[in-house]
Order: C-alpha cells, then structure tokens, then sequence
C-alpha cells in the first residue's frame, strides 16, 4: 500500500479517538409563511478538493420538521467524522481526506479542518 499524506486512514485514528472526535450541528430554521409546513433540513458535507472519484458533496443526514407560521425549531444532527468525512481509497481502506471539508445546509458553508 502506498501512503498518500493528504489522507489520514480511518484505522490509523483509533475507536477511541474516532467516539471522542463526535460532535452535534444544530441547525436554527425559521418558517416564514403565513401557514403551517413540513420541510426538510438537509446536512451535507463538501470536500475542498471534489473529483478523482470523491462526490461533490454527500449527504450527512436529514430531518423533517414541521413548524406553526413564523415558528423557529432547531435542528440537531449527530455527526462522527470517522464515518461522515470518510471514504474508500483505491485500496479500499478508509480514510479521511485532510484539509477544509465544509458542512452545507442550504446555502449556507461551514468549514471544517482535519489536521492529525
């Protein structure tokens, strides 16, 4: 196998340090109509460098929520880099890509960086 220094493999980081590197993002969204709705909130994640078989961005996961008219609800999204930031290299060992990743919702971005 060949290392490649831009990525970090998910069995180099350990199951202790992959449970500890967990964390929430809560979504605040707001619904603005004059009657009640269903919408769903959508967490992606985008890597910097998109392409050479990596997907544009991904889905991190998603949540329903159904808000009164001018109702305001967070939105809570668990999320575990081990497996949301990571993919299959070409020897089919996950790893993760280091660098900025960004988590998307709409058209909002928020960076992240992986650094180990």
């Amino acid at each position: 196998m060949v290392e490649n220094s831009s990525y970090i493999p998910v069995s180099a980081i350990g199951s202790e340090s992959c449970n500890k590197a967990k964390f929430s993002a809560i979504v605040g969204v707001k619904n603005q109509g004059n009657m009640a709705g269903k919408h769903p909130v959508l967490l992606f994640l985008r890597q910097e460098k998109a392409g050479n078989g990596s997907p544009i961005k991904q889905l991190v996961g998603f949540q329903t929520v159904i808000l009164n008219p001018k109702a305001k609800a967070n939105v809570e999204f668990q999320v575990n880099p081990c497996e949301h930031f990571s993919k299959a290299n070409e020897d089919g060992l996950l790893v993760i890509e280091k660098g900025i990743q960004y988590l998307v919702v709409g058209d909002e971005e928020y960076s992240i960086s992986i650094n180990v």
